[in-house]
Parts: structure tokens; C-alpha cells; sequence
């Protein structure tokens, strides 16, 4: 009473966005998970690959802080508590690597430009040079 395999195979992956062109497929398509550990960031673009993500409408409430600034659906922390306590913004566990950090700040960018400048200027004229041909 054994079935044999299934009858239809599948010849390309599965597509949520195939006939979509709302603006929260747009949405969705440039999502990128932050402050996650590895478990919640899969489930999250698990989400978004098949189209079962649902963005929030309005700020969610954080659980640290208790106020309303959660802008990610899924999400039960904000990144502010999120940096101080270095907690998963999902799941709460406190894990020393996240999978996707959010893009550095320009003044961030800046700061880190003008360290580089720095450092350049005190090298040696030929370290100087190696450096910058690599």
C-alpha cells in the first residue's frame, strides 16, 4: 500500500510576487531582517520568500521599554534595547551574534573615514603607498 513519489515535480522554485506590483510587494522584496539570531532571521525570510510576512500598520509595543516604537513585524524589541541588552529582537535570547546588523549611520561612515585619514597620516610615505595600491 505503498505510494510511489509525487506526480507533479517541481521545476522552478515558487514565486509569492509573481503577478504582484503593490507597493508592499515592493515592500517586501527590499526587506532585509535586523537584529536577529540565525533561528528567527530564517523564519522571518521564510516569511517573506512565500509570501506570508504581514508588516505592521502601526508601531508595535517593546517589551523591554514598554513603549511604541517596534517598527519590524515579528519583532518584540526595539534597537535601541535591542543594542543595550544584546538580545534577539524576536525571540529575547541572549545571543553574541546576530545575523544581519542594520547599515552604520552616516555620521558613523564619517567617523570611521576620518579614523582611517588619520591613521593614514601617521604610516611612513612607503607603507602609505602599499596600502593604498591594495
Amino acid at each position: 500500500a505503498k505510494k510511489g513519489s509525487q506526480k507533479h515535480q517541481n521545476k522552478e522554485a515558487w514565486k509569492f510576487d509573481k503577478h504582484k506590483t503593490d507597493p508592499k510587494t515592493k515592500l517586501l522584496q527590499n526587506l532585509q531582517v535586523i537584529n536577529c539570531c540565525e533561528k528567527c532571521t530564517n523564519v522571518i525570510e521564510w516569511k517573506i520568500r512565500y509570501g506570508k510576512y504581514k508588516p505592521l500598520t502601526k508601531p508595535a509595543t517593546c517589551v523591554s521599554c514598554k513603549e511604541k516604537v517596534v517598527k519590524y513585524a515579528y519583532h518584540t524589541r526595539c534597537i535601541p534595547c535591542v543594542e543595550k541588552e544584546e538580545k534577539c529582537s524576536k525571540c529575547g535570547e541572549s545571543t553574541a551574534q546576530f545575523v544581519n546588523l542594520p547599515p552604520p549611520t552616516e555620521a558613523e561612515i564619517a567617523r570611521k573615514d576620518a579614523e582611517l585619514q588619520r591613521d593614514l597620516k601617521s604610516l611612513p610615505e612607503r607603507k602609505r603607498r602599499t596600502f593604498l595600491r591594495y
